[in-house]
């Protein structure tokens, strides 16, 4: 395994197969987009290690498992989390971060303007 083999990956199911972790095909196809962000996100975090590439590979393993573990078992965070949506479901006006926060419900969207 090379680290710059692991940079040319895009596709969830390759990541695991570069890995040679098992999976559940269901669990990606369900999960696919939230599960490709946290891992994502763990991989942004950890390219400012300072740390050899056997290590960095080891943590980007380690990291996969946590972040597909989390999904698998349902205790994941929600899309609204993993994408920061607004709560309830959103406002339409994207300077309130939840609906109970919401200008746009009273006075029309606050938008700087």
């Amino acid at each position: 395994m090379k680290l710059s083999e692991f940079y040319q990956i895009r596709d969830a199911e390759d990541f695991f197969e570069f890995f040679s972790l098992e999976y559940d095909e269901a669990v990606i196809i369900a999960k696919r987009a939230l599960i490709m962000k946290s891992y994502g996100d763990r991989i942004k975090n950890a390219r400012s290690m300072e740390i050899d590439d056997e290590k960095r590979l080891e943590y980007y393993r380690f990291s996969l498992i946590a972040v597909y573990k989390m999904f698998e078992e349902g205790d994941g965070p929600s899309a609204a989390e993993v994408w920061d949506l607004p709560e309830g479901g959103g406002s339409g006006c994207i300077s309130c971060k939840t609906v109970s926060t919401c200008k746009t419900q009273k006075t029309g969207c606050s938008t700087g303007d």
